[in-house]
């Protein structure tokens, strides 16, 4: 499956295909998967971020910007665990598909 993550990734730039509905389908404690799919866009983004230096795709301006990035999504790990802590573990396995059925239309109205 990381095999398989990492060659969509690198085809789309796309972290959460296949990996994610993989990880739904072994049905994990909310707090197991979330740091399983933390850990493997963790994982996916730092070997991007080694092989776009590699290839020269990197510049200063670009990673200052990435590093900003930061705060915002560490809001939303903050508030997202919050909100997880409310949420039994059905009812936050449908708020994730819900999630990434609105993240497969976006996808593809850009297209």
């Amino acid at each position: 499956m990381g095999l398989m993550t990492g060659v969509v990734n690198g085809i789309t730039g796309s972290q959460v295909m296949p990996v994610l509905p993989f990880l739904l389908a072994l049905q994990l404690h909310k707090d197991l998967f979330v740091q399983t799919i933390n850990l493997s866009f963790t994982l996916s983004s730092l070997v991007m971020l080694i092989l776009l230096s590699r290839f020269g795709l990197l510049s200063w301006s670009t990673l200052s910007l990435a590093a900003v990035g930061i705060l915002p999504v560490s809001l939303g790990i903050f508030l997202g665990g919050k909100l997880r802590q409310r949420l039994p573990d059905e009812a936050f396995r449908k708020v994730v598909l819900v999630f990434l059925l609105v993240l497969g239309l976006s996808l593809m109205v850009r297209v």
